[in-house]
């Protein structure tokens, strides 16, 4: 008796940690198809299988769920970026690889490439959530300086600029060609290839 008391806690736990995993894996299916403007809560809560009260007992609000998704989303992006890098072990090949893995990203992640601009119009009028999109694109520039400090001792040269600030020119890059993307503008193949390649001349 004293054994399953003490296990209840536990399977509540796991059972609500369940129940926010299903609403972000709805979430995130939603958004990616419809927008955040055009998603309610209730239609996650509908997609998951819960109540809209699942949704508020996990989530503040319609943001904090939205961002919950985002911040998943840029994880999952610096973990690719890592393993496509680590994949190659030439030196030089591990750089290419940066470029060919935003490639992929456009082409896989077109939804969110679309989202952008609602993030921004979200970050532009809430400041905790534009606190929290920092703190993103943050923490992708650390995971490519990262890369780029790890290239520059296995090169045996020094770039043109510290890593740290290599990285926030190339997440710009990145940003600045989504948005060229977004409005259906064409970009030459190679067009993020050499930019990052002419920001890591020596």
């Amino acid at each position: 008796m004293a054994r399953a008391a003490s296990e209840a806690p536990v399977r509540r736990v796991e059972s609500q940690a369940r129940t926010r995993q299903l609403v972000l894996e709805a979430a995130e299916r939603l958004f990616l198809a419809d927008g955040f403007a055009a998603t309610s809560l209730e239609d996650v809560a509908r997609e998951a299988g819960f109540s809209k009260g699942a949704v508020y007992s996990n989530f503040a609000g319609k943001t904090d769920l939205f961002f919950a998704v985002l911040e998943g989303q840029f994880h999952d992006l610096a973990e690719q970026l890592r393993e496509a890098v680590t994949a190659e072990d030439d030196a030089l090949a591990q750089l290419a690889a940066v470029g060919t893995w935003y490639e992929q990203y456009l082409q896989v992640e077109s939804g969110w490439a679309r989202s952008l601009p609602e993030v921004v119009a979200i970050t532009a009028q809430d400041e905790a959530a534009r606190a929290r999109f920092s703190a993103l694109v943050q923490s992708i520039e650390v995971a490519v300086a990262d890369l780029l400090a790890q290239q520059q001792r296995s090169l045996g040269m020094r770039f043109g600029l510290p890593p740290q600030t290599l990285a926030a020119l190339v997440v710009s890059l990145v940003i600045g060609l989504t948005v060229r993307s977004i409005h259906d503008l064409e970009s030459p193949p190679q067009l993020f290839h050499t930019g990052f390649v002419k920001l890591l001349a020596p």
